[in-house]
């Protein structure tokens, strides 16, 4: 390898592991590094986007599901140690999903064990844990992907960071609102507010009611706040309308009909 800057070239290097960041290659290799980790796994379900993965167990028997997932965690890490891949420990949490009634479940510990471990030893060895491994940390609410997910399913973590970013923004829209016209103010709202709204909405609008309708109310304040003055005389309901602007509920039905019903017969066709 070597770096080019204009006409001057550096001196060229061998590269025993690793890619450029940002190449094309790097995305392809790692492709091929995890291509066949969920063909592995005999317990849990695997989710995967690109370099973040999860891990599911579902299990009514609280000790055979947490034994299940760590198992597969070890299959897991077993593999990617063999390609030299290792895993985040500070970003490794654990989580349980849990309803009401499971509150004082004693839980057992996870591990991330150490490629010394004899639990992942690639030379082989006895099947056991020397107990210098690290202890995976729970956690009763976790990011992932862009959405807050919380213990109990119900998203308030998630809705609350989302009321609290569009907060922030009130005070810059309010200094714009004199200054762009209708249709800037279009662009800004869907590029500040809106985006943020809908990312996740089909997944996070199955929570309690009064959380949506806290959002829907910070909504309508941002809708009046930006174009209540092109017509004072409208309520918060004409004026989206009138700019072809949906409220969450709408929202929320739009992308699911878009998702999971006009795209899906539309490839359907496409492949017939």
């Amino acid at each position: 390898m070597c770096t080019r800057i204009k006409n001057t070239i550096s001196e060229t290097i061998d590269v025993k592991i690793g890619v450029p960041q940002g190449s094309n290659l790097g995305p392809l290799l790692f492709i091929l590094y995890i291509n066949e980790i969920d063909s592995l796994l005999k317990h849990s379900k695997i989710i995967l986007y690109a370099d973040d993965i999860a891990l599911v167990s579902i299990n009514y028997k609280h000790d055979e599901m947490l034994k299940n997932l760590q198992d597969d965690f070890d299959v897991l890490q077993r593999e990617l140690l063999k390609d030299d891949l290792y895993i985040n420990e500070d970003k490794t949490k654990w989580m349980l999903i849990k309803t009401s009634h499971m509150q004082n479940i004693n839980c057992k510990r996870l591990y991330i064990h150490t490629y010394k471990c004899n639990k992942i030893n690639l030379d082989g060895g006895v099947d056991k844990c020397q107990h210098t491994c690290l202890e995976i940390k729970r956690v009763t609410n976790f990011k992932y992907l862009g959405i807050i997910l919380d213990d109990r399913w119900n998203f308030e973590g998630h809705i609350n960071h989302l009321i609290k970013k569009i907060r922030c923004m009130v005070p810059k829209l309010y200094s714009l609102k004199d200054i762009l016209s209708l249709k800037c103010l279009k662009s800004v709202y869907q590029a500040w507010v809106e985006s943020h709204i809908r990312y996740g909405l089909e997944i996070y609008y199955n929570t309690a009611e009064y959380r949506i309708k806290r959002l829907q109310r910070l909504q309508n304040k941002v809708i009046k706040m930006l174009f209540k003055k092109f017509d004072s005389n409208k309520n918060t309901e004409e004026i989206l309308e009138e700019n072809k602007i949906k409220n969450i509920l709408k929202l929320r039905n739009a992308i699911i009909i878009k998702k999971y019903y006009l795209e899906k017969n539309c490839l359907k066709r496409f492949t017939l």
